[in-house]
């Protein structure tokens, strides 16, 4: 009897034991449990101190518990002891704050910093432009434009600065920069000519003067014409060179004797076929472009021939020729003394809006329009004129004939 009540109390005692330690594997797993959670929060946090592009995600939370890489385990568990609140604005540039504050007094809060970054620069629309060509740049009339940036929206202010950048080029430069210092820029290219300038030269070829003024043209990549008279074989070459230098040669006659070459319109036109001759058995090349001497104009003919230069003025266009005067003078003929004068004279006499022609001469002695030319080009080029050579397509400057 008794024994049978001592293995009743016995197995009663072993029973109400098997509580006590199942409490407290309970509490231990709970431990282990919170602070492998404690864990996985820590190290995500450490690891992931996050830099975020600006508008990357429309998801505040993309860079929260739920999107880390710390397993299906930790992402469960984390809710069950931490509260987490954040106000992350991925549209606005700046630092924000996750809070992970701990549910259980023996865990620890934590705070994981995301700092949102706008590193894209805006972007600038530019109007296109209705006219190609302008005379001048101060006529330049601005076809519209606007930034646009993804943090700060439109209507961002855009500085524009205008240089020239080429000859008859000007590039106008629009910059903008964004509240978090990113820099955009782009820029629009406009063409500026004032008007069209044919450096034209007479009496030509010379050994000493032509010769420098093709240097100097090739310096400059500045083509021009030369209206040349008759020439030896010791000139051929500075012929030949006007050609292969891209020049168009004129004929202004084998001769420039006014009692010879005037005297009848059958020797006026013998003079420029002869001179053309010889130009096209030395070059291949036969122009179509004629100048009188004197000019159209020149009164001096009548004293050989009485309307003679009506006469030749039509004998040369039924022949195909095309004649060109001149409608600024560089006075290197007449009235310049010096490469000063010359200068002036060219300078003030090229128009905007107009075909200029200017004549000068490259003949033996001329030394002062040598000293001149660069001067001249540097101011066409300055002042967006462009500098051409004639052709058969030129606009025709022409004079009003007096006989």
């Amino acid at each position: 009897m008794n024994r049978r009540r001592r293995g009743k109390y016995l197995k009663r005692r072993r029973r109400c034991n098997i509580f006590p330690l199942a409490l407290g594997i309970i509490i231990l797993g709970i431990m282990l449990f919170t602070g492998f959670t404690s864990y996985k929060v820590h190290n995500f946090l450490i690891a992931d101190q996050v830099t975020v592009e600006a508008f990357s995600s429309s998801d505040d939370r993309d860079y929260d518990y739920q999107h880390a890489d710390i397993g299906f385990l930790g992402k469960f568990s984390i809710p069950l002891f931490y509260q987490v609140t954040d106000e992350v604005h991925f549209k606005t540039p700046g630092s924000y704050q996750i809070t992970y504050k701990a549910k259980l007094p023996f865990m620890k809060d934590h705070i994981h910093t995301v700092t949102i970054v706008d590193t894209t620069p805006p972007e600038i629309y530019l109007e296109a432009m209705d006219v190609e060509v302008l005379q001048d740049i101060d006529d330049f009339v601005e076809p519209g434009f606007y930034a646009e940036d993804i943090c700060d929206g439109k209507y961002l202010p855009v500085e524009k600065t205008i240089t020239k950048s080429s000859p008859y080029w000007y590039t106008i430069t629009y910059t903008v920069c964004d509240h978090s210092g990113n820099q955009a820029q782009i820029s629009r290219e406009v063409n500026v000519i004032r008007g069209s300038v044919a450096l034209t030269f007479d009496d030509g070829p010379s050994l000493n003067i032509t010769p420098q003024i093709l240097d100097l043209l090739e310096q400059n990549n500045v083509p021009a014409t030369f209206f040349i008279i008759g020439f030896g074989s010791n000139k051929e070459d500075i012929v030949l060179r006007e050609f292969t230098d891209g020049h168009t040669i004129g004929y202004h006659g084998m001769s420039h004797e006014y009692a010879s070459i005037y005297s009848s319109l059958e020797t006026l036109m013998a003079n420029f076929s002869s001179l053309e001759e010889k130009v096209e058995a030395l070059t291949g090349y036969s122009s179509h472009l004629v100048r009188f001497p004197g000019g159209s104009s020149n009164t001096v003919s009548f004293n050989y021939c009485d309307g003679i230069m009506t006469e030749a003025a039509k004998k040369v266009e039924s022949l195909g020729y095309t004649y060109y005067d001149w409608n600024v003078d560089s006075g290197d003929a007449g009235s310049a003394k010096n490469a000063d004068e010359i200068y002036h004279n060219v300078t003030s006499g090229i128009l905007p809006g107009r075909f200029n022609v200017v004549l000068m001469h490259d003949s033996s002695g001329k030394e002062e329009t040598f000293k001149a030319l660069q001067g001249i080009i540097d101011y066409c080029l300055e002042n967006d004129y462009q500098l051409v050579r004639l052709d058969s397509q030129s606009p025709k400057v022409t004079h009003k004939i007096a006989n």
